[in-house]
């Protein structure tokens, strides 16, 4: 199991909310951070910490791509699928 900090696993799960599209810096801080004024490096930190626990390598991504100047983009696929009835009563 990898254990990732509380603002580490936000990032993730807002890039991993809107699979596919680019989200800029500006509006990852806004949504992690929330009224807190924290400079980029913070969300670069994170990025790093995301990158290491899933194995993924920034210069053939296969989870967070980074778009230079603009921001991130969850770059994996992934299907949801509902908890498997057995062992339910």
């Amino acid at each position: 199991m990898v254990s990732l900090r509380p603002k580490s696993l936000a990032v993730l799960r807002y890039l991993a909310e809107h699979p596919g599209r680019l989200i800029a810096r500006k509006e990852l801080l806004n949504a992690v951070w929330l009224d807190t004024h924290v400079s980029t490096a913070a969300l670069k930190v994170c990025i790093r910490e995301i990158r290491r626990a899933l194995g993924d390598n920034p210069t053939t991504p296969q989870f967070i791509e980074t778009r230079p100047r603009q921001g991130y983009r969850f770059v994996a696929s992934f299907t949801a699928t509902a908890p498997s009835a057995q062992g339910a009563t």
